[in-house]
């Protein structure tokens, strides 16, 4: 009744380097930030801190905001995404001195005036 006896060694072996492998690239991005020294909530494997948004995903923002400060780093899935909500810095970053080096930005995959977004009527850049 033992799984143990059913498997040969070499089994064994390719299945504890394939659960190692697993979990080392499951987690391999999220050391960016703590790296670099900016806070942020704690991601989860492959998922990062998508799990933390709701609907109104600003709310979210808001929220790290005040646990976090200005700037933090969350991650969306594997990818890490730095949130900065300070207006002088953005302009610093967006305008003045780092526009060649920020030309990727996030693509959107959604319209503006999708059904999804019905939070956004009344909003200035809905028409």
């Amino acid at each position: 009744m033992s799984f143990l006896p059913f498997f040969s060694f070499e089994t064994w072996i390719l299945l504890i380097s394939f659960v190692f492998i697993f979990v080392l690239y499951g987690h391999w991005t999220f050391g960016v930030f703590e790296k670099l020294g900016i806070p942020g909530p704690k991601p989860m494997m492959y998922w990062g801190t998508v799990n933390r948004y709701n609907k109104v995903y600003y709310l979210d923002d808001n929220e790290c905001a005040k646990k976090y400060g200005r700037v933090w780093g969350s991650y969306e899935l594997r990818r890490p995404m730095l949130a900065v909500m300070d207006p002088e810095m953005l302009k610093i970053i967006l305008v003045k001195e780092c526009f060649t080096f920020f030309t990727n930005r996030r693509v959107r995959t959604h319209k503006i005036n999708s059904p999804r977004n019905t939070w956004l009527k009344g909003h200035p850049s809905c028409p």
